[in-house]
């Protein structure tokens, strides 16, 4: 008698079919589960990093533009401006009898000091310092004429000129002269440094 494969398969399916049909649910319903929550997992990730990304930025953006408001505040505050060039005047005003050319050059020799990490890094803090200027004192008058001349140069070194490094900052004086030098002792190799109109 030949094998009727209908049959057969008739019967493997009254006998299997109901186990076949819950297998192929479990593996449906498990790919599906897991291809969303796959989906799931990595819409999730990709939300956690944009927003890790935003807020990144958004805390270098407000540091950069504190950090620019802080350098505007301090280059920009007319206040401290006058402050400082008044203190300067002050400092001129013990060699007010010499020359223009050296008043200008005793003030780069105070904001020297400032940029120099020997000493106070204000201009309060160097002019200050006691027994380094040549009679100077805090009741000292503010001259019309040495104001100008120290709020001029006092620009001039905030917007980042300099015609002089900042390592001079000792200076020789005499009724006729000030010049700057780099070193305390004046011997072979200390260099010199006075203002004149093409570097000041």
């Amino acid at each position: 008698m030949g094998v009727n494969a209908k049959e057969i398969a008739r019967k493997f399916v009254r006998k299997y079919g109901v186990a076949l049909a819950i297998l192929v649910f479990i593996y449906a319903w498990t790919f599906a589960t897991t291809t969303l929550a796959a989906n799931s997992a990595k819409k999730e990730v990709k939300e956690e990093l944009n927003a890790y990304w935003a807020d990144y930025y958004q805390k270098e953006l407000e540091a950069y533009k504190a950090e620019q408001e802080a350098a505007h505040a301090v280059k920009y505050d007319e206040a401290l401006r006058q402050t400082e060039a008044e203190a300067v005047a002050r400092v001129l005003y013990g060699v007010k009898g010499n020359s223009e050319r050296d008043l200008r050059t005793l003030a780069w020799c105070v904001f020297n000091r400032v940029d120099n990490k020997s000493y106070p890094d204000t201009i309060s803090g160097v002019v200050t310092q006691p027994s380094q200027w040549m009679a100077y004192s805090d009741k000292n008058a503010v001259l019309d004429s040495l104001y100008k001349i120290a709020r001029e140069e006092l620009d001039r070194w905030y917007s980042g000129h300099r015609p002089v490094s900042s390592d001079f900052v000792y200076m020789s004086w005499s009724p006729s002269e000030i010049v700057l030098r780099n070193r305390w002792e004046e011997k072979s190799g200390t260099k010199y440094w006075q203002w004149s109109g093409s570097n000041g």
